[in-house]
């Protein structure tokens, strides 16, 4: 039960940080392309 449970908590973390990454390049693409 632990190991699964660890498992879903490192998937639900990851699957945060990715769409923590994605908004963070999608903010900041506008401007890198506009400097």
């Amino acid at each position: 039960m632990e190991a699964a449970a660890r498992h879903a908590h490192f998937a639900g973390t990851v699957m945060v940080v990715g769409r923590l990454r994605t908004a963070s390049i999608r903010a900041c693409a506008p401007l890198g392309v506009s400097s």
